[in-house]
Order: C-alpha cells, then structure tokens, then sequence
C-alpha cells in the first residue's frame, strides 16, 4: 500500500523536473523514506534513485526494480518487471477499462482514486543554484493522504508539451492518477526540491523527500527504449501490477 503511494510521489515529482532538448536527457533523483511501522510490519528507512531518459518522443522512467516506456511514436507503452524478465505492452492511449476484467476498473478507482491539489506559497528560497518557488501539494484517497512542499524553479529553459503528453499515459499506467497530471500544469519551472509525509492505514504517517541530483545531456539508455531482449512478452495484469508496487 505504502508503495502506491510512494509510485504516485515519483510520478508527481517527475512531471515537474523535465528539461526537454534536441539530445536525449538524464534526469537523476535521490528518494529518502524514513523507517516505519504498518499493520505490525516494521519497515527500515530507505534511500533509493529514480531515473528518467527523455528522448524527442519517447520516455524511460526507472524505479523500484521496474521500468516504464512511453512510446509515441509506437503508440505503445511497456511495463517492464527485471526480477522475473518479463513485460507487458499496452496500446496507446492508455485505457485501463479496456485492460481489466469488468467490473474492476471501478473497484480500483474507488479505491485508489486520488484527489490531488495544488496550491502556491507565495513564498521562495535558494535550492542548491536554483531559485525556487514553493507550492503546498495535497493528495487524498480512500486509502491514503500524502502532503507535501515542492519547490521549483523557471531558471532553466524548458518545454513541457511532448512530454506531458508522454506523463500523462505514464500516470494512466494505475488507476486515479488522470487528476494529478491536470493538476500539476499549475506548478512552473523544474521541480528541485520536496519534502513531506504520507498517512497510510491506521494512522501510521511517513517522512519523505526527494532532491534531484542530476539533469544532463547523455546517450540514449542501453536499451534503446526498448524491452531488453530474452525478456518474456505477457499480457498486461492489474492484479500483478499491484503486488509489484507493494514489493510482494
């Protein structure tokens, strides 16, 4: 559970840290998560990188042991699994009504569903050699609530059009997720900064944050956005998405 909620912190971070130029782009971040206890299970503090290729249409984000591949050009996505070298494609544009049994897609959006708002501090700061403006980021569901202070800034030159249209089918990959992309064109500039905290069931609430490390110009990844070759093609299951997410 925790672990869906911590995929919806890596995609909303992701959507605001985006330097779209003529090469491909590396964007590396450091996520801390602070050691707690749910349901009797305690669970150590954790430090763990996300990465993100940009190319001109396509998109690699890779977290958590998975990788992620948004291919317009294709209109395809993939959901890759390393542990079990296994993937899953999916049609673009993204309809997960289409993907599960019927009946499920409304069951998981009324649990999962999340509620997200954005809304400007009015207030700014230094982050590393950034300038940056600070938003309060609130997101509720059935399940969880997670708020957070993001900072960001318009230093660096950016164009967000391509890939917001390539985030927005990257969110639809779990169910609830269509609200934040709409809701977070009202952050400008790069995300450089986050830090806050999620409650998830029973009360237990989590520390969290995430700094980038890194934005830069670089080769194309090794797999060329691609699933790595000897890896077994599956069709796509939600129930299986979910356990990997929750690290089952």
């Amino acid at each position: 559970m925790a672990r869906l909620v911590s995929f919806a912190l890596v995609a909303a971070l992701i959507l605001c840290t985006v330097s779209v130029v003529a090469a491909d782009t590396k964007i590396v971040k450091m996520r801390h998560t602070d050691a707690y206890s749910v349901m009797g299970q305690a669970q150590p503090a954790k430090d763990e990188d996300s990465t993100v290729w940009l190319g001109p249409d396509r998109m690699q984000v890779e977290q958590s042991g998975m990788t992620f591949i948004v291919r317009l050009d294709q209109k395809a996505a993939y959901m890759i699994n390393h542990a079990k070298k296994v993937y899953s494609k999916l049609d673009l544009p993204l309809d997960l009504n289409k993907m599960m049994p019927p009946g499920m897609a409304q069951m998981a959006m009324s649990m999962m569903n999340f509620k997200v708002s954005v809304t400007p501090l009015g207030q700014s700061k230094k982050v590393g050699s950034w300038f940056a403006k600070g938003y309060k980021m609130t997101m509720t569901s059935a399940m969880s609530t997670m708020e957070s202070t993001v900072w960001a800034t318009t230093d660096v030159k950016v164009d967000l059009s391509k890939y917001k249209e390539m985030m927005k089918e990257f969110l639809k990959m779990q169910p609830g997720m269509a609200e934040m992309a709409r809701e977070l064109e009202k952050i400008e500039g790069l995300q450089v900064e986050s830090a806050g905290s999620m409650t998830v069931m029973g009360g237990t609430k989590v520390a969290t944050s995430e700094r980038t490390t890194s934005i830069a110009e670089s080769e194309a990844p090794a797999s060329g956005y691609e699933p790595p070759a000897g890896y077994e093609d599956r069709p796509f299951d939600f129930a299986t998405m979910v356990q990997q997410k929750q690290g089952q």
